[in-house]
């Protein structure tokens, strides 16, 4: 119970962190921009986002155990991006990421008393998605944006609502963090543009009796078609 509480409190603590240096490096980031009443610009990113997942969870109680197995899943992702200048910008991103899932609840039963012997059978089983549908804010540094192709990175900040159709146990939303890397390559001297991304988000549990989950820890792949407004 003491390493759970632990656990939760530099969880938090890390959040509160990375929220606070958003916000420091919003607002001084907002102060010239508004004093000279300039805005570089904005994009708008749509795409498709993936994660080559994996991982196996369990819990036991009494005579039953559940089982939920994560596998690969993609999903639509969409972001718009305020340029405070040429290398500075606030990302506000949606996504939802179905990743495989398959559910199993398993319950033993006595096949012999005398010695105890004990079987077990499957009382539900199910395969589908276990959805993931991040809120995420960024602060992006451009290294290249003038170029033909531009390179871009930093760090995130999330809120992370769960849902599944495989009939596993409900999951509250959840505070996430990290970073994302993007390269970006413009068509011509038009508004439009070619974006890969990859991304990082840590998706921190806090553990109950009887807990079916844990922490999530989610590598991301994106492929972008980008309009910028300059």
């Amino acid at each position: 119970m003491a390493g759970a509480l632990a656990t939760t409190i530099r969880c938090e603590s890390a959040a509160r962190r990375l929220a606070v240096a958003l916000a420091f490096a919003l607002a001084a980031l907002l102060a010239p921009t508004t004093a000279h009443a300039q805005i570089a610009g904005w994009s708008l990113r749509l795409g498709g986002i993936g994660s080559n997942y994996e991982k196996h969870g369990g819990i036991s109680y009494g005579f039953q155990a559940s089982h939920l197995d994560w596998g690969s899943g993609v999903g639509p992702q969409g972001a718009v991006e305020l340029h405070l200048d040429r290398r500075l910008g606030i990302e506000l991103s949606a996504a939802q990421l179905d990743l495989d899932a398959h559910y199993r609840v398993t319950q033993q039963y006595a096949i012999s008393l005398h010695p105890l012997i004990l079987g077990e059978q499957v009382v539900h089983e199910a395969d589908g998605k276990y959805t993931l549908k991040p809120l995420a804010a960024a602060l992006l540094f451009h290294l290249f944006p003038d170029r033909k192709v531009d390179v871009y990175f930093g760090p995130q900040a999330a809120r992370v609502s769960f849902a599944n159709d495989v009939g596993a146990w409900p999951r509250k939303p959840e505070k996430g963090y990290g970073g994302k890397l993007g390269v970006e390559l413009r068509f011509g001297d038009g508004p439009w543009a070619a974006d890969v991304e990859i991304g990082r988000l840590e998706i921190q549990h806090v553990s109950t009796d009887h807990d079916l989950y844990g922490n999530l820890g989610l590598s991301t792949a994106s492929v972008l078609l980008v309009f910028r407004s300059r």
